[in-house]
């Protein structure tokens, strides 16, 4: 079945796993953003991380796509199997195609269910999502984040736009990396940062990704402890043509 476009989600950008549903979406019940209880035993760290009201409660719920059966890049090919763990990101751009800095939503996800039904006269899959724990720590906590780098196909070393958080933060910091489309070569993906803004030597390694652009994946990454005021993606070229997305949350 041929992909759909639902105009009321024309500036959003929905990444799931290396995927790009944006053209079979056709709603989102809710992003979730709240706190839960405070913990007050003395269970480890793995332990509480299964915890649903332990930590910030945050899901994407309500998610419903047109059934698009495209071998691995449709919506019914990439959700049909629930149960799964992957990254998900929603881009919300300004009126207007996502651009570096306009806000976002990550998710270090597990997508728990696949419902089919109907969107008037066309067959939809949902799909729900919460967070996954075996992939959150400490720092992957605060769900709404910016857009470092928006889907474009490069194919030479490229430094993304300077994102400006207007102050340093402390608590860490967590991100998806989204690689929706490969010719198969190498890569390093990294985030910089910098308390001047310059980039001119000044900048240090926030993260790197072990995704090296060998095929379409998504990736999520965390770090602990200060996260400078300027931030930009760099992809680095060894060889090839690769098909990024970033968004980074600070916690």
């Amino acid at each position: 079945m041929a992909a759909g476009k639902n105009k009321l989600l024309r500036y959003a950008r929905i990444y799931v796993g290396g995927y790009n549903l944006s053209g079979d979406a056709r709603s989102i019940g809710s992003m979730m953003a709240a706190y839960g209880a405070v913990e007050m035993t003395g269970w480890s760290d793995g332990a509480k991380n299964f915890l649903p009201d332990y930590r910030l409660e945050v899901g994407i719920t309500g998610f419903r796509a047109l059934v698009n059966d495209t071998a691995s890049s449709g919506a019914y090919s990439v959700l049909k199997g629930a149960a799964q763990s992957l990254p998900v990101s929603v881009l919300l751009g300004a009126l207007a195609e996502p651009v570096a800095n306009d806000p976002a939503y990550l998710l270090a996800a597990a997508q728990l269910k696949s419902p089919m039904g109907w969107e008037g006269q066309a067959a939809a899959i949902g799909g729900d999502f919460v967070a996954d724990a075996t992939q959150i720590d400490a720092n992957s906590v605060m769900p709404f984040a910016e857009i470092l780098s928006p889907e474009a196909s490069i194919a030479a070393t490229t430094n993304g736009a300077i994102v400006d958080n207007g102050a340093a933060s402390s608590n860490g910091a967590h991100a998806n990396l989204h690689l929706i489309a490969s010719s198969g070569g190498t890569w390093v993906f990294t985030v910089k940062q910098s308390t001047t803004g310059a980039f001119a030597g000044e900048e240090t390694t926030l993260m790197t990704f072990t995704a090296n652009g060998s095929a379409v994946t998504a990736e999520h990454k965390s770090v602990a402890g200060t996260v400078a005021r300027y931030l930009r993606f760099v992809a680095t070229r060894t060889s090839g043509s690769v098909t990024p997305v970033c968004v980074l949350a600070r916690n």
